[in-house]
């Protein structure tokens, strides 16, 4: 049975949980609690299985987590009829569905670890309260399918003013964010260069410094990396830790490519 959480208190199980779909949804528990439309909470338990699992249906992502087994039927017909762009979980738990229209892709997890910094690196060019404004406009260079500029705002500048989440830039050129940090465990993601400083290195560099700054403060910090750029986290020196699924909508168009598609 799928059911919608209406009490922030029922979902205390999930913020004591040590999974990070978890701590992305404590995250945004936090910011937004259980009355928004635009990010909904769910329990989800199963008849054949006495474990409990829960959802967070955010913009036009899913993200599941828990210890039960779904109800597959059920789960696949929620899809159906929500349409999320993606759905993101842990293996055991979303490896079965098969809903029409998805397709799974493969991201490896990567533990972040500190690298030897070029001589030419200037930490004086690291940025750590940019504009908004200049994030996104580097983000939407590196990712065509980039969230619309009012929700995307909306969402991280909400965040940010309450220390949820955090923006780097280097030379204007390169930024990347601190998704969360809960309980000293950082999800670096929104990783992107702009089109004129491709190849400067300057991603590997700042990438390497930061994972320095979050050692020194005693955070794990790791990312996720689709297929296509696992090879070069691998040669940065940064450690494959798991690989995981997740469902992608095989048939969005553009409209609905305004929806949560970038976390």
């Amino acid at each position: 049975m799928i059911s919608r959480v209406t009490e922030a208190a029922a979902l205390s199980a999930v913020t004591e949980m040590d999974c990070w779909y978890a701590r992305k949804l404590t995250v945004y528990l936090n910011a937004y609690g259980v009355d928004y439309d635009f990010c909904q909470f769910y329990h989800i338990t199963s008849e054949e299985d006495t474990g409990e699992s829960w959802a967070m249906l955010l913009n036009s992502t899913l993200v599941v987590c828990g210890n039960g087994k779904l109800p597959l039927a059920e789960m696949e017909c929620f899809i159906t009829m929500h349409r999320p762009a993606r759905v993101e979980g842990p293996t055991q738990l979303i490896g079965a569905l098969s809903p029409a229209d998805y397709e799974y892709k493969r991201r490896t997890m990567f533990a972040l670890n500190p690298t030897d910094l070029p001589e030419d690196f200037a930490v004086e060019e690291i940025d750590e309260s940019p504009s908004l404004d200049t994030v996104y406009d580097i983000l939407r260079e590196g990712f065509p399918n980039l969230i619309g500029y009012d929700l995307w705002m909306t969402d991280t500048s909400h965040l940010r003013r309450r220390g949820l989440t955090k923006q780097y830039t280097y030379r204007g050129m390169t930024t990347a964010s601190l998704l969360f940090d809960v309980d000293s465990h950082v999800l670096v993601g929104q990783v992107a260069t702009r089109v004129a400083a491709r190849g400067s290195g300057y991603a590997r560099s700042f990438l390497g410094w930061l994972a320095g700054e979050l050692k020194a403060q005693g955070k794990t910090a790791v990312l996720y990396a689709l297929d296509v750029r696992v090879s070069f986290y691998k040669e940065i020196g940064f450690t494959p830790i798991e690989t995981s699924s997740l469902l992608s909508r095989i048939d969005r168009v553009d409209e609905q490519m305004q929806k949560g598609k970038l976390n």
